[in-house]
Order: C-alpha cells, then structure tokens, then sequence
C-alpha cells in the first residue's frame, strides 16, 4: 500500500458509523498496518462506539462482518 498508517476519522450517527465507513473498511486490507480511528462524539458515547468497533474489527479479523 501507499501508506504506512491510516487514520479514519467519522461522526457518529444514532451510535454508530455510518454505513459508508464499514464499507470502506471491508473493502481494504489493514491487517498489514496500523488504522487509528478517532470520531467526534460525547464521552458517555464513546465506550458504546469503541464496542461497536471492536466487535466489527474482530468480526473482520475472524470471519465476514454481518451485513447490515
């Protein structure tokens, strides 16, 4: 790839990503590099973001993601 890191940055929308960056993320390979994501959102959000993620990035790492 071109880069050696990625950041990705998104809103929240209804606590989640929008749908836009799960297809992003399906469609590149980031096992090979570190990705960084950051959002803009209240603290109390935060924790329910980053479980959303996780759970997604793992989902990546072990299997095809649901489809939504």
């Amino acid at each position: 790839g071109e880069y050696d890191i990625i950041f990705l940055g998104y809103p929240i929308w209804w606590g989640q990503a929008p749908k836009i960056i799960y297809t992003f993320l399906e469609s590149y390979s980031f096992l090979e590099r570190p990705l960084y994501h950051f959002v803009p959102l209240e603290a109390a959000k935060l924790a329910l973001a980053l479980k959303i993620f996780t759970i997604w990035s793992q989902k990546m790492l072990h299997g095809s993601p649901e489809q939504g």
